[in-house]
């Protein structure tokens, strides 16, 4: 995974973990899996990409 690719995540993450929004609604804003185990965020995804699986926000919440 590139580094820009991980700066947006984090981003993305940190965003969520202030509640800026706890669900994103917006594709942009959502974190997707493709069968091979990418991680793709919800902009840099086309229709052609095949099925993708969203991962929630929760995932990626650090376990206190």
């Amino acid at each position: 995974m590139s580094e820009t690719v991980m700066k947006r995540l984090e981003l993305l993450l940190r965003e969520d973990r202030e509640g800026v929004d706890p669900k994103p609604r917006e594709r942009a804003r959502k974190v997707f899996v493709d069968p091979g185990g990418r991680i793709r965020l919800g902009d840099a995804v086309s229709e052609n990409d095949g099925p993708l699986s969203e991962i929630p926000p929760g995932v990626f919440a650090a376990g206190d």
